[in-house]
């Protein structure tokens, strides 16, 4: 098999100084085998940390709702093993939502591991039917969050872990914005939004704790963490301080070369492993953890097996939809009404949800300043003609750097930004 039908291949990067993020570790810790996750997830869930045993959490004939995180690694023997543990309770009803993300193959295997008589569903944001009133945010704009989270007893977030970000300012549950309704989510990426309704909406659907899915190399499982949200950031935090530069810190020793801190590295590398869901937004989320490391005029290489075309939207409609005066009309309009209706279905109250006009524009404002490179399953021609540069295999990718003083390798890279970020807001913060 040739390199360039691989997702992790090993890079001869020609650059004088040559670095790869996460750090290699002497010591990596992963679940080696995929049976042990079921046993790992069940005993986690059992003993959260600063937080009760999910039995003493819920009461009899609870409606538990997980909110799922497609991105999880492994996700099947995830699901399998909060099955399981749930199962030791006496909990009268499991459902799941995943992000609008998620494949149909996605529901479709999260459904046979949780059995018939659970609901799981793909959440819309822009459908009445499927968001229920929340609460106003601190600027008095509405948040509806998905029906089922609501309604229930227990909401259990199931989220892969994202070290590389502010968890201060996003929600590492996942819950907002990639759970609420399309007006909310569309104030989010234009950034209007603010910073506080990520934990007010947590706060407000009494969620304190998570199951969180730490990634290893290739996507495989490294830890298992369950317990109060705030633990889990604080796990994510300890990461990223010994995984991740440092903007504190200029330069470091590593092996007789310099170090350098965030927004120096001239070409990145931003893989998005084996066993990564490879979608563009994955794509983009590696692409803007790029960003945070490179330099002003960088190139970025994003390392992929992406078979979907590249998201075709012209700028002018991506504006529309992103219309601030839009989405506050659209929501004036939808407050007119009884906001809690259960007969009104109507699709029209919420402004329509795209996710290709999020990955357009992202892709747009990420373009204009670096130089963005793709390697995919797509066809050279096409990616060109979408306005990027196309790369086929380490080899090519080895003569490029050799034009570049300091190149980096992002492994995990789509796990090294937060699940939604605001347009422009790339650097990550330590």
């Amino acid at each position: 098999m040739s390199d360039a039908s691989k997702l992790n291949p090993t890079f001869s990067l020609a650059c004088e100084t040559v670095l790869s993020f996460p750090s290699e570790r002497d010591d990596a810790d992963q679940i080696e085998s995929v049976d042990a996750i079921e046993t790992e997830v069940q005993a986690a869930l059992a003993n959260p940390t600063n937080y009760p045993s999910i039995a003493d959490s819920i009461v009899p004939g609870d409606h538990v709702v997980l909110a799922v995180d497609p991105s999880v690694p492994e996700l099947r023997r995830v699901i399998a093993g909060v099955v399981l543990a749930l199962g030791e309770t006496e909990v009268g009803q499991i459902d799941a939502v995943l992000w609008d993300e998620a494949s149909d193959e996605q529901i479709a295997m999260i459904s046979e591991e949780m059995g018939p008589s659970s609901k799981v569903v793909r959440h819309h944001g822009d459908l009445r039917r499927d968001v229920r009133y929340l609460a106003a945010d601190e600027s008095a704009d509405p948040i509806y969050v998905n029906r089922l989270l609501v309604d229930a007893d227990f909401v259990l977030p199931i989220a892969s872990g994202r070290f590389g970000f502010d968890h201060e300012t996003h929600d590492c549950t996942g819950i907002y914005p990639m759970l609420v309704d399309s007006a909310s989510r569309k104030r989010f990426v234009s950034g209007s939004a603010g910073e506080v309704p990520a934990s007010q909406t947590r706060w407000l659907l009494g969620v304190q704790m998570m199951l969180s899915v730490a990634p290893e190399r290739e996507n495989r499982v490294r830890r298992i963490l369950a317990g109060a949200i705030g633990w889990i950031d604080e796990q994510y935090s300890e990461m990223a301080e010994t995984e991740l530069p440092s903007r504190e810190l200029p330069s470091l020793e590593l092996s007789s070369l310099e170090l350098p801190s965030l927004g120096q590295a001239d070409l990145v590398v931003a893989v998005l492993e084996q066993g990564t869901p490879q979608t563009w937004q994955n794509a983009t989320r590696a692409i803007q953890a790029a960003a945070a490391i490179a330099s002003e005029d960088a190139t970025i290489v994003l390392w992929s097996g992406i078979t979907e075309p590249i998201p075709a939207v012209s700028p002018d409609a991506v504006d529309d939809a992103f219309d601030e005066d839009q989405i506050d009309t659209q929501a004036e309009n939808n407050d007119s009404e009884n906001s809690d209706s259960e007969n009104n279905d109507s699709e029209e109250d919420f402004p329509a949800w795209n996710a290709d006009m999020v990955v357009a524009r992202e892709l747009a404002e990420l373009s204009s300043r670096y130089r963005l490179l793709i390697r995919s399953e797509l066809d050279s021609e096409a990616v060109e003609l979408a306005g990027f540069g196309a790369i086929s295999d380490a080899d090519q990718l080895s003569r490029l750097s050799q034009g570049f003083d300091v190149g980096c390798v992002l492994r995990r890279a789509s796990c090294l930004a937060p699940a939604a970020t605001q347009t422009g807001r790339f650097r990550l913060e330590n």
